[in-house]
């Protein structure tokens, strides 16, 4: 299998535009500084991330009598782990807030949703500045 990885450095490239468009920028460029070395990884938690907020989307404007909600759910619940994993690995390489977002607790699965958020921001925003530089 090959491995993916982006085609920009998130951490050369930060910029104000997308420091203006984060809720929370620190942690969240912490969080790609520790994955710095593993653009693998850095690519998972973008695609996951971005993916986990879709879905959140989805199934709060559908609700839970749409067709398919069950499978929406089974899949949420999965990216939601994978991030999860992804977040406690960038801990184990630096990232010192891993444990505030990788708790299970409310509070912890509160702000990993709102780290999806964030992350569907700077997925957003690194498919634009791969688009201007083609």
């Amino acid at each position: 299998m090959t491995e993916r990885t982006l085609s920009i450095n998130i951490v050369e490239l930060w910029n104000a535009e997308l420091q203006d468009s984060l809720s929370h920028p620190a942690p969240v460029r912490s969080l790609f500084q520790s994955l710095e070395a593993d653009p693998s990884a850095t690519y998972d938690i973008l695609f996951y991330g971005a993916f986990t907020d879709k879905l959140l989307s989805i199934m709060r404007r559908e609700g839970k009598d749409t067709d398919g909600f069950e499978r929406m759910q089974q899949s949420f619940r999965e990216t939601v782990e994978k991030v999860r994993n992804l977040v406690v690995l960038a801990g184990e390489l630096g990232f010192s807030q891993a444990k505030s977002y990788s708790e299970l607790s409310p509070d912890g699965m509160k702000k990993l949703l709102e780290l999806t958020h964030e992350l569907a921001i700077v997925k957003q925003w690194s498919v634009r500045l791969t688009e201007s530089q083609n």
